[in-house]
């Protein structure tokens, strides 16, 4: 571990590399954003489903 604060350290003065972890935590951010959205919508897909087959069947 000490190895690896030494050598963030050393890297994180380098501007391109700051530029390079940002975008990294953006598109990972990014995906998280995505995958929660899937999540969401695919729920919110089933109780409307739901819905309509209850009224159907009525």
């Amino acid at each position: 571990m000490k190895r690896f604060k030494e050598w963030w350290k050393e890297n994180w003065e380098n501007r391109s590399f700051r530029y390079a972890v940002t975008i990294v935590v953006l598109i990972i951010a990014a995906i998280a954003v995505s995958i929660y959205a899937d999540i969401r919508d695919s729920g919110e897909q089933n109780v409307s489903k739901a819905a309509e087959y209850c009224s159907v069947m009525e």
